[in-house]
């Protein structure tokens, strides 16, 4: 999985150089932010060494490649009508298991307990998508630059977004509910 993780980081940084480039060429700002910012994400998981598990950094660079990558670097926010809530409900996955993540690393995850971990799933997901809509929002004001049509859609993108990101969550808990020891293994 080591190996998988390191061919990821190559192919991202190399997909991130290849549209920093193109983007300094076009004199178009907000996406050689973007770049920027997707090389510091790229090398967030090594300030965390031996805090993520190898199959957590896979799902953290997967998301990186459709939401940065695929999503506003390739524009496919602009091309997809549905992309946006796409990745909103495969997030909906991905901040269910930080949830656990979060329960296992302060030695609150009690398999006895499964209400309780719902529900903190549940709940890490509805505070990290409000955070991340807050975030496109106030990066659409400062950039002048609607990458993924916040301002153009007004409250609905904001509420779809963050349904989205529910309805996975509650989908990924019932089966968490049924699956949990398999499921705990990922972030073992």
């Amino acid at each position: 999985m080591k190996k998988i993780n390191k061919l990821s980081i190559f192919v991202l940084l190399g997909l991130n150089i290849y549209f920093l480039i193109k983007y300094i060429i076009n004199f178009n700002a907000t996406r050689v932010v973007i770049c920027l910012f997707l090389s510091i994400l790229i090398f967030l998981p090594a300030i965390f060494k031996n805090k993520l598990n190898s199959k957590l950094e896979f799902m953290y660079y997967i998301y990186l490649f459709l939401l940065l990558v695929l999503g506003c670097l390739a524009r496919f926010y602009s091309i997809f009508k549905y992309y946006d809530l796409f990745t909103h409900f495969i997030f909906g996955i991905a901040s269910s298991v930080i949830g656990l993540y979060i329960l296992k690393k302060f030695d609150m995850n009690n398999k006895n307990k499964l209400i309780f971990n719902v529900i903190f799933m549940i709940f890490t997901t509805l505070s990290i998508a409000t955070f991340w809509e807050i975030f496109e929002f106030a990066a659409s004001i400062i950039t002048e630059d609607d990458i993924q049509h916040v301002i153009d859609t007004g409250i609905n993108d904001t509420m779809k977004d963050i349904i989205s990101s529910l309805f996975c969550s509650i989908i990924f808990s019932i089966i968490y509910c049924f699956k949990h020891n398999e499921i705990e293994q990922l972030i073992e």
